[in-house]
């Protein structure tokens, strides 16, 4: 089984991986998703960024593109540019700071360069020992990120930032489509005749035009499948489906679910966790459970666009004014209760 590897660096805040090798979780996907070799084979092929060690006080340029870390004790790594109609715009997200890895890729076939980063967690045994975040552009060059725990290497057990070109374990081509696919592996368990059995759900996105949407069906097989955890190779898809896992953490865009609401409550716990959050009409109590997806805030204004992470201390402040100023959002409404919304888009 191939092993996923990560070079991580000794040093704070650097951003290069290094030759140290960290076992995970990876090997054990290969066994365990339904999908065929000719699929799976046939990785997106992404241009590495030469970062050179990103840390505090440096700026890198990847064409036109800012990136840095955060100036304060927050622990952030922040993009920003300028989108077609010369707005400026910026993201905030939590940076990891394990090792980070950046590539670039028009994920989306829009004639657009899309910007993808991957950062080790430091996970052990099967949990998620990776954070994959894209942000793509859309045909204004308008950012919208995503971001999922996951499996997610390197190809190349060898690879290295001075390498060129680079591979993604599930960030594949299928078929002649040349928009990007994105297989995201989820653990989940169900009792079943009394029996309480693991199962591994596979999922897979398609980016299109700065939006990562679930795909439907997989070579005539429905979409999210399910394999048994039998702790041995196993790539037989179960029919029917597990009905107490009918509800899973989805994190692809779907207008259908974008609603509508106003921000009338937003607490935060004695260790500046949520606590709680009401977008009349929907209620949402102890929303920090804990999601392969990545919250995001979405503040669009004349002047521009800013995003921030949930977990960083401006969006939490954000959040907090919205709510004392009683202001109208949309979200994506969250596939499983108590889950927050992954978007949430504020409104003047």
């Amino acid at each position: 089984m191939k092993q996923l590897s990560y070079y991580l660096s000794t040093l704070a805040f650097t951003t290069a991986l290094s030759s140290t090798e960290v076992e995970s979780a990876n090997a054990l996907m290969r066994d365990y998703t339904p999908l065929l070799k000719a699929d799976t084979s046939r990785p997106l092929k992404l241009q590495t960024i030469k970062d050179i060690g990103l840390r505090q006080g440096k700026v890198l340029d990847i064409s036109g593109i800012e990136v840095k870390l955060s100036d304060d004790d927050d622990p952030n790594i922040q993009l920003s540019g300028i989108d077609a109609n010369r707005k400026p715009w910026k993201l905030t997200k939590h940076y990891y700071g394990l090792g980070t890895a950046l590539f670039v890729a028009d994920l989306d076939n829009n004639g657009v360069k899309d910007i993808v980063l991957l950062q080790s967690t430091g996970a052990c045994g099967i949990a998620p020992p990776a954070v994959l975040t894209s942000l793509m552009f859309d045909k204004e060059k308008r950012p919208m990120p995503f971001e999922v725990s996951g499996y997610f290497g390197t190809t190349d057990e060898h690879w290295d930032e001075n390498r060129p070109v680079a591979f993604i374990d599930d960030l594949i081509r299928i078929g002649n489509d040349k928009h990007a696919i994105l297989v995201c592996n989820q653990l989940d368990s169900a009792e079943v005749k009394g029996r309480n059995r693991s199962y591994w759900r596979t999922i897979l996105y398609r980016a299109d035009n700065g939006l990562w949407q679930r795909v439907s069906n997989y070579r005539e097989k429905r979409l999210p499948m399910l394999v048994r955890y039998t702790y041995k190779p196993n790539h037989q898809v179960i029919p029917p489906a597990v009905p107490a896992l009918a509800k899973y953490d989805d994190g692809g865009y779907d207008k259908r679910r974008v609603k509508s609401g106003t921000i009338s409550k937003f607490e935060l716990d004695e260790n500046n966790n949520v606590k709680s959050l009401v977008i009349d009409p929907d209620k949402f109590s102890n929303p920090l459970q804990w999601s392969f997806f990545s919250p995001f805030i979405i503040k669009d204004t004349l002047g521009g666009r800013e995003i921030f992470g949930l977990s960083t201390r401006s969006g939490k402040e954000l959040l907090r004014e919205a709510g004392s100023r009683k202001r109208n959002a949309r979200y994506l409404s969250p596939t499983v209760t108590q889950l927050f919304p992954m978007y949430i888009w504020l409104e003047d």
